[in-house]
């Protein structure tokens, strides 16, 4: 896209018309907008943000986080149609999940950081050699986010080990979120008698146990050849996002991991167990919970709001609210009918800077 002159930049009145959603509910992209909101670096890093002629999605950010919080309340509709509007400009279309939001918000600052930089793919400096792939990763990462806070704030590195022809590759990637089909997960562990699904006792599964799984060995195309590959976690960043992909079509058929058992997780967490680098910091806290109404359980009137995406967040004091017809109260929002959608955590370390 060309350079922006002039005030295109502007969303008008038309344009908003324009952005029609499900139901007038847009609770899928406010839930996401005011869950990252609260995270401090995250925030100052937008409330800073540079001009530059082809930027959207920052911009219109950092319009929405300056505003106090009773304009932000009476104009999060308007809000989140310039979001979808932005979005629309860029990818041609927008997610309808809270999950599919954050994923497109992220890789559009994510891209407006490197833009008109060349970005080499990842496979072109796969190596046999694990220390020079990661040599070459770190030099290619560095000219496109030197001294770029986006990156420092987001970007966790993952290592992919591809065996092809007894032949081991290794190359380097970085990641903004981790998405775990829990479906997915749940049938292999299943068949792999890991874990035991009975009337009495609901299958349970842990975040790390997820994480694990969603890594392991898994057959793939490496330069057109049948491959097995690995990933797993090399370092993270200042905030770990997990979209928990809870759906699966089968035969027409739409299943809810709902449905299916608990998924576990805590309000804090270790993940040292599984990233390579020790001297990375892996402790973290929930910052966001945002909560996706299930398919199921559609004219549930739980809220009388009817909001499909529910978000609880953690204040400064470290306690969690969330907000019903429009009026803020403390705890989490745990009502039947919705389950974890999006999941924000922040390291324990430094926040608070």
């Amino acid at each position: 896209m060309g350079v922006i002159c002039g005030n295109s930049y502007k969303i008008t009145k038309r344009d908003l018309n324009e952005i029609i959603v499900e139901n007038d509910d847009f609770s899928f992209v406010y839930s996401v907008y005011s869950s990252l909101f609260i995270l401090n670096k995250f925030k100052n890093f937008i409330l800073n943000y540079k001009s530059k002629n082809n930027i959207y999605i920052g911009k219109t950010l950092k319009e929405i986080f300056k505003q106090n919080p009773d304009k932000e309340k009476n104009n999060r509709i308007n809000n989140s149609k310039k979001i979808i509007y932005r979005i629309k400009k860029k990818k041609n279309n927008f997610g309808k999940t809270a999950g599919s939001i954050i994923i497109q918000i992220l890789d559009l600052l994510n891209e407006e950081q490197i833009e008109g930089k060349y970005q080499r793919h990842s496979d072109s400096f796969a190596n046999i050699n694990n220390l020079i792939a990661l040599q070459n990763y770190v030099e290619s990462h560095q000219k496109l986010y030197l001294n770029n806070d986006f990156s420092n704030l987001f970007h966790g590195l993952l290592k992919r080990k591809i065996i092809v022809n007894q032949n081991i590759f290794y190359s380097y990637e970085c990641f903004s979120y981790i998405e775990l089909n829990l479906v997915d997960i749940y049938n292999k562990l299943l068949t792999e008698g890991r874990v035991i699904s009975n009337s009495f006792n609901p299958p349970k599964i842990n975040l790390i146990d997820a994480i694990r799984e969603e890594f392991s060995s898994r057959k793939s195309i490496f330069n057109f050849c049948q491959s097995v590959e690995e990933k797993s976690i090399h370092s993270t960043a200042p905030y770990l996002i997990f979209i928990l992909n809870s759906q699966k079509s089968s035969n027409n058929q739409i299943y809810n991991f709902f449905n299916y058992g608990i998924f576990v997780y805590g309000q804090e967490i270790n993940i040292s167990c599984l990233v390579e680098n020790p001297e990375n910091k892996n402790k973290y806290k929930i910052s966001s919970i945002i909560k996706e109404k299930s398919i199921n359980n559609n004219n549930i009137n739980s809220n009388s709001n009817n909001c499909k995406y529910i978000y609880s967040n953690v204040d400064k004091c470290g306690q969690f609210y969330y907000y019903e017809n429009n009026r803020k109260i403390p705890g989490i929002f745990n009502k039947s009918g919705y389950y974890d959608h999006v999941l924000i955590y922040k390291q324990l370390k430094d926040e608070t800077q």
